[in-house]
């Protein structure tokens, strides 16, 4: 087996202090194995130099938005991505920083497994962008209102008119869409979620569709902004037209031998299925 990793490509919030110091450690790491090692700021811009190639690992340092900025830079070079929580939530990272050698020892070993996590794209006069979690569309302030007619290829599903409308992927069900009372998709499952933001039309409730050939289309009618994974990329204006599917790259997530299964983490980051403590009768 070809040793692994040939490199590591290190993204890092450093406005957070124990981040920055496991960035350091990570570096005395690398160089005490040889192993070429580059680290960029979660603010740095892209493109990424170097390019992530064939035998590269991706680290995440730091929370979900650090993951994501991460999944952002390398999705695209196929590289395998390493989450480490250094974050208050991290539902998306894989291993915690007090583990995080003891999982790079593994890694060398070969026991790790990749999963990969279906991302969203959006096409627009021209242009792409893709999420992880989710693409929004959503009005221009708090004082305005949008509305959005959505169709499923050529088959009318509704217009969508109050806040805007969430288009999320199974790993992004248990973000912004799930504050927006979308459903809970496992991330194995092969789809795209539909969630209203506060509809001004009662018989508009969140929908899940087949991530298959067929596309999603948007017919802008009111203005707003397209928000890639809470990032403020495009603003829309009446009779844009936008085209949704499953991105071409998705995201490689390392999977570690002995990490807490999906509903473990429900469980963990949402309290998900704890019963509240009944009072004892008298």
């Amino acid at each position: 087996m070809a040793k692994y990793p040939k490199a590591i490509l290190t993204v890092v919030r450093r406005g957070r202090p124990e981040a920055a110091a496991l960035a350091k450690e990570l570096e005395r790491w690398a160089k005490a194995q040889n192993l070429p090692l580059w680290t960029i700021s979660l603010d740095d811009s892209l493109p990424v130099d170097p390019d992530p190639k064939e035998g590269f690992l991706a680290i995440s340092l730091g929370g979900d938005g650090t993951f994501l900025k991460c999944a952002q830079l390398v999705a695209e070079h196929g590289t395998p991505i390493l989450g480490v929580n250094v974050g208050s939530l991290g539902f998306l990272t894989q291993t915690s920083a007090q583990d995080l050698f003891p999982a790079l020892e593994a890694i060398q070993a070969g026991e790790y497994a990749i999963e990969e996590r279906l991302r969203v794209e959006a096409d627009y006069r021209g242009l792409t962008v893709h999420a992880l979690n989710e693409i929004t569309l959503t009005r221009l302030d708090i004082e305005s209102f949008t509305e959005i007619e959505l169709l499923w290829g050529e088959e009318p599903i509704g217009v969508y008119p109050g806040d805007g409308v969430i288009i999320a992927t199974p790993s992004g069900s248990t973000a912004y869409s799930l504050a927006a009372r979308g459903p809970v998709v496992h991330p194995a499952v092969e789809c795209l979620l539909i969630t209203p933001l506060n509809a001004h039309a009662l018989g508009l409730r969140p929908l899940v569709l087949p991530a298959d050939e067929r596309k999603l289309i948007a017919q802008v009618r009111a203005p707003g902004w397209l928000l890639a994974d809470g990032v403020k990329t495009w603003r829309l204006e009446p009779g844009d037209r936008l085209v949704f599917q499953r991105s071409k790259h998705p995201t490689r997530v390392i999977a570690l031998p002995g990490r807490p299964g999906f509903f473990r983490l429900l469980e963990e980051k949402l309290g998900w299925g704890l019963v509240p403590r009944r009072a004892e009768r008298a």
